[in-house]
């Protein structure tokens, strides 16, 4: 795990912050010091990046935290995207909420990017869940406990994601999630594992075809499964 920074002084608060008339606080603060001071009470602690940037080439915290997007494909550093289930971040009556194709979507995305998803759900008043948003938190656990082998315990790639999805992997597995099929089929880089075994997750047919020019996976139109089109390839060894 890296270390603290030595401490080199003040900083400043974002410009734009004046601007925001509901902060009152103070408009410097000691982000260097404050790592310091963490990292020697709980020496095992993981921190993000939340306390202020340090500069480029300086340290940045443990992960990375994307807010509102989903982050970039990266399997060298430790990301996680907060988002929200509903359009604000505190419960509001009436608040719209993302559909279940948005929610499973918005997970995958995720997943094959080689991040984390932290979707936050705003307590009502009395400190509870409002029930729609109950509804679809267990509208998106029946999804994962149906196809979770796919999120569960994996990472993304080996292949970067597109607009059309991406891929997860575990042991000698990919999980090739199409969201959005582009064409009649999906077409992968070459690998110089081979593919020894093919099936549909989500769907009971899938043809994979496997050359030196790459991986080409097609799913019958009325096959496919809306969010989310799932193939899984086995291989001849680890990913």
């Amino acid at each position: 795990m890296s270390s603290a920074p030595t401490y080199i002084g003040w900083r400043s608060r974002d410009p734009k912050w004046p601007q925001q008339k509901h902060y009152s606080g103070k408009p410097l603060w000691e982000p260097e010091k404050l790592y310091m001071m963490i990292r020697e009470l709980q020496p095992g602690i993981v921190m993000n990046d939340r306390a202020g940037s340090l500069g480029a080439g300086e340290w940045q915290g443990d992960f990375s935290t994307p807010e509102g997007k989903v982050g970039e494909f990266n399997v060298d550093r430790a990301w996680e995207t907060c988002d929200k289930l509903c359009s604000g971040w505190g419960w509001e009556p009436d608040d719209p909420m993302k559909s279940l194709r948005t929610c499973i979507q918005l997970l995958v995305k995720v997943a094959v990017n080689d991040g984390n998803l932290l979707l936050n759900v705003g307590p009502t008043a009395s400190g509870s869940i409002e029930p729609r948003q109950v509804t679809r938190l267990k509208e998106t656990g029946a999804w994962l406990s149906e196809f979770g082998e796919s999120i569960y315990g994996t990472r993304g790639g080996p292949f970067p994601s597109g607009p059309w999805g991406g891929c997860t992997r575990r042991g000698n597995r990919i999980y090739v999630h199409v969201l959005d099929w582009p064409e009649d089929f999906v077409q992968l880089p070459p690998m110089a594992r081979k593919i020894v075994n093919s099936r549909g997750l989500t769907a009971r047919e899938a043809t994979v075809r496997q050359n030196a020019e790459g991986i080409r996976i097609s799913v019958p139109p009325a096959d496919r499964q809306a969010p989310d089109s799932i193939v899984v390839l086995e291989l001849d060894g680890p990913v």
